[in-house]
């Protein structure tokens, strides 16, 4: 993430700032339209650096650029009526796509996609495939809608060129009506060495996770739109700090801006203070805080980490979008064969206070304990309420906190995440859920997201309760880097609450 602008304000004109930066528009880099030459709606579409890309459309269409998708090599290996929505490109001649007409096809081409070989074909013509996804150039799973309330799944461990189908015990049962949509083929990421994830739609739309490669699944209900077949997750993706960031919508409204976004963070959903525009089919992670989604009605980009989005374009009939996986160019593809290209997306250049804190000297090189006492100096000052009427909402309070931390020397950004439902019990004991801060750090040798939790604390203070950590007596804000309390969470387990 590029180094945010520093620069020196005074009180008196931060209103005003913070005014023109509102009315200003915050993003206005171009992207290149290209076309891959042929009438095809793409809805696959793997992009391995800034030069090589592969994708996958209707009507029969493959196809592979070596140019960054000025020139194309196209194919339409299983006739016109195939309709690849799944693609997987391992690099620059090893490719496996399938085909969602049925009976089901899984085609690879060793070559470049000069030949192609069928390494399956499925007997059941129900079977439907809406996506797949790797962990390395070997092991990788394919999914498509449950056949008896069962998700069908299969994998390969020999980079696609045979596929295995799942035990059934191993299979996650669906409700009824739950189903899974391939859109982009996104709705599957296979994540580090040994997680999976997967999205659902329909009557209820679900994230499925499983941390051994799917031999187990756990599951918690999106907050998205559901309960009708056009309706639920159609996208998800990892971020680094590993929230998950799911879309969708539903696909017979695409205009409407209602509960399109989801972010699982340590097992809570969090929707964003500011939506997409619409419905969107696909989304991916450029960096921990800057994320896109696309989708029919246009594109959105988010710098904050999800908490609020503005859009990138209102080109229509986008289907998906992708990161290089080695490289900085996005690539997006839908309709009539469109690509649009984004050479280097980067975040704005956003004033940013420098350091004014009166709470101590200044931090140590390469120490972050000067900094967590400044933080719980914060808390301690800030988080508590003043006036009446103040006591009963800890997320105007948290707000307070976040400013004054902002001010700190070190801190890039910050923003509160608020969570979807604001109690929850324990031990029969109504709970408020904790605020999250989170905070881009670079402090000396240190560096990388660090998050802030409040809970309301159990004592009171002057009669007033006072923000803290819930499980201590005292009000102790915790601080963690946000990807280690994340692996504690996945040891113990994410328990759907």
């Amino acid at each position: 993430m590029p180094t945010l602008q520093l620069v020196r304000l005074k009180k008196r004109s931060l209103s005003l700032l913070v005014c023109l930066l509102l009315a200003a528009p915050l993003f206005a880099q171009q992207a290149d339209s290209l076309n891959v030459g042929v009438n095809t709606a793409i809805r696959a579409l793997q992009v391995v650096n800034d030069s090589v890309l592969w994708f996958g459309g209707n009507k029969g269409w493959l196809g592979r650029s070596s140019d960054g998708g000025k020139n194309w090599k196209l194919w339409q290996p299983a006739g016109e009526q195939a309709d690849f929505r799944s693609l997987q490109a391992i690099d620059a001649l090893n490719a496996i796509a399938a085909t969602t007409t049925r009976p089901a096809n899984i085609i690879r081409t060793h070559d470049g996609g000069k030949t192609w070989k069928r390494v399956y074909q499925s007997r059941d013509t129900t079977v439907f495939i809406n996506g797949m996804d790797f962990w390395n150039e070997n092991d990788g799973v394919l999914f498509g809608d449950p056949i008896e309330n069962r998700l069908f799944l299969m994998r390969t461990t020999d980079g696609g060129r045979s596929w295995d189908n799942f035990p059934d015990e191993q299979k996650p049962i669906f409700a009824a009506g739950e189903a899974c949509f391939a859109a982009s083929g996104t709705a599957i990421r296979a994540v580090g060495d040994s997680t999976l994830v997967i999205v659902s739609g329909g009557s209820v739309s679900r994230l499925w996770y499983s941390y051994d490669r799917g031999q187990s699944w756990q599951n918690t209900k999106t907050p998205l739109q559901q309960g009708l077949p056009s309706m639920g997750a159609f996208s998800v993706a990892v971020a680094p700090d590993s929230h998950y960031v799911v879309v969708g919508g539903d696909y017979t409204a695409e205009d409407l801006a209602v509960a399109q976004i989801g972010l699982l963070d340590s097992g809570i959903w969090w929707i964003p203070r500011t939506s997409t525009r619409g419905y969107r089919e696909s989304v991916a992670v450029i960096d921990t805080f800057f994320w896109l989604a696309t989708g029919p009605s246009g594109s959105d980009i988010t710098f904050n980490g999800g908490l609020d989005w503005q859009a990138l374009n209102d080109v229509k009939g986008m289907h998906t979008v992708q990161k290089a996986r080695s490289g900085q160019s996005v690539f997006m593809a839908g309709n009539r064969g469109v690509i649009l290209v984004y050479p280097k997306i980067s975040p704005p250049l956003l004033p940013q206070w420098r350091a004014t804190t009166k709470l101590g000297k200044s931090m140590q090189a390469g120490d972050l304990k000067p900094f967590e006492k400044k933080l719980k100096r914060i808390v301690r000052k800030q988080g508590k309420p003043k006036k009446p009427g103040y006591e009963n909402d800890f997320l105007l309070a948290a707000e307070k906190v976040a400013t004054e931390i902002k001010r700190l020397e070190g801190v890039d950004s910050i923003y509160v995440t608020r969570p979807s439902e604001t109690h929850y019990f324990i031990d029969g004991i109504q709970v408020k859920r904790p605020v999250i801060l989170h905070m881009r750090l670079r402090v000396g040798s240190f560096g990388g997201q660090y998050c802030l939790e409040l809970d309301e604390g159990r004592h009171r203070r002057n009669g007033i309760k006072q923000l803290g950590y819930r499980t201590n007596k005292r009000a102790r804000p915790r601080f963690y880097r946000c990807r280690d309390f994340e692996r504690r969470q996945r040891i113990k387990g994410i328990q759907e609450r």
